[in-house]
């Protein structure tokens, strides 16, 4: 079973694959945020990308995304599904526009996605090693 199908996130889900430069600007230019939930980064040239577009961008708390701080950027701490589900929500409510009809669903749904990112993430990590 596909990943989005089992979280439930197929609606809200559209597989790109390969873009361009030019497409990959004008999803960040028309995105409300950018999420980037590393463990480690060298000098993290997608959050430079963002920052010259004004974009907010939620990041990991590791080394590299602190030392590129920005107005626009919120915080979550690494290996952590609440503080990443907190930080998305209170983005969602500082812009106005959020469209939760039931946050207690939504919650879920974030630790669910964050769990399966995380788990993904470890498992690459370890077969790199």
């Amino acid at each position: 079973m596909l990943l989005r199908k089992k979280l439930n996130v197929e609606k809200n889900y559209k597989y790109l694959g390969v873009v361009s430069e030019k497409e990959l600007y004008s999803l960040m230019y028309y995105s409300l945020s950018l999420i980037n939930p590393s463990l480690f980064e060298g000098w993290n040239t997608s959050v430079m990308q963002a920052k010259s577009l004004n974009k907010s961008i939620i990041l990991s708390d590791i080394d590299t995304h602190v030392e590129q701080k920005s107005k626009n950027f919120f915080y979550f701490k690494s290996n952590n599904l609440n503080s990443l589900c907190n930080v998305i929500l209170f983005f969602l409510r500082l812009t106005k526009k959020k469209k939760i009809l039931n946050e207690q669903d939504n919650h879920k749904n974030f630790l669910n996605y964050g769990k399966v990112f995380i788990d993904l993430v470890n498992t690459i990590f370890q077969k790199n090693i």
